[in-house]
């Protein structure tokens, strides 16, 4: 059973063991908490840097729109609260923007340090060179962003397309459209995993080990945000015991899973290489033990 499929269940137990060893679970609690502190930040430098190309307005409704469907639950705290940042905050200048880079780096140095882990071999990065990965990862998502918002100024432009038997069909009534809204959220999340696995670790990792690992995470996210969305959006179940904070810990379970995924992916790419090139290296507790220095 083991070999039919290419080795996968030693594979699978190479990245729990690798995973459980390196207190990943911990580690994304960690994470998770560094994100609380730079989520709104993120948000302003993706609005700030956005209106240097796009009006402001158009990109404003393009983060919330990504913030919709990639946090599904206490979309609208986020969206009231980034509001109101805003218009407090009113233009962002050369100084401000450095200063939003920093607080917002702060997760992504986290989460850098943590991905980095997965690979015994990887060499440590210091604190400088650390905060710019993270930096750079937030220059990637405001890439992705800007790309998203392109496509949807593209296929608004062709609202509709003529069809059979000289029938006019509205694109967003369409079954392509369906299976575009359907699929793009998982896109930009396979794109964002893939490039975190590829080119974070300071380690070398080949491209289908990142692309195997990004493919599983991205459909784990996509499949938890689905049954959060379905459990997690009646806020109500969470108010019952945390009352008016149900909002920010139903957040905060959600950037809890995101983080947790993501160290997984990170292991699963791990194993795949140290499976294919050294099957008789596992990570045992010596290793562990380097992991967690």
């Amino acid at each position: 059973m083991n070999r039919l499929p290419g080795d996968i269940l030693s594979v699978l137990r190479f990245t729990l063991d690798g995973f459980v060893h390196a207190r990943a679970a911990q580690a994304a609690a960690s994470v998770a908490y560094y994100a609380l502190f730079s989520i709104f930040p993120i948000l302003l430098v993706l609005i700030t840097v956005g209106s240097f190309f796009l009006e402001i307005e158009q990109v404003h409704q393009e983060v919330v729109r990504v913030v919709s469907r990639t946090l599904p639950v206490s979309q609208g705290l986020i969206v009231e609260n980034l509001q109101q940042v805003i218009d407090n905050r009113g233009s962002v200048g050369l100084l401000g923007l450095l200063a939003l880079l920093w607080s917002a780096s702060s997760v992504f140095t986290s989460l850098v340090h943590n991905v980095n882990l997965a690979w015994p071999d990887a060499a440590r990065r210091n604190f400088l060179q650390k905060r710019l990965v993270g930096i750079g990862m937030i220059g990637v998502l405001t890439i992705l962003l800007l790309l998203s918002l392109g496509v949807d100024l593209f296929t608004s432009r062709f609202s509709w397309m003529r069809g059979g038997w000289g029938l006019e069909v509205f694109v967003e009534q369409s079954f392509f459209w369906e299976v575009v809204s359907l699929l793009s959220p998982w896109a930009l999340m396979f794109l964002f995993f893939s490039g975190l696995y590829r080119w974070v670790p300071s380690s070398q990792v080949t491209w289908r080990a990142a692309l195997w690992s990004a493919f599983s995470a991205a459909t784990i996210w996509t499949i938890a945000v689905r049954l959060f969305s379905w459990y997690g959006n009646d806020v109500t179940r969470f108010s019952t015991v945390y009352g008016s904070l149900s909002a920010l810990v139903a957040l905060m379970l959600l950037v809890y899973l995101f983080c947790l995924i993501t160290l997984l992916g990170a292991h699963l790419a791990s194993a795949v290489d140290r499976h294919r090139g050294h099957p008789s290296d596992r990570p045992g507790r010596s290793t562990a033990a380097s992991l967690t220095i």
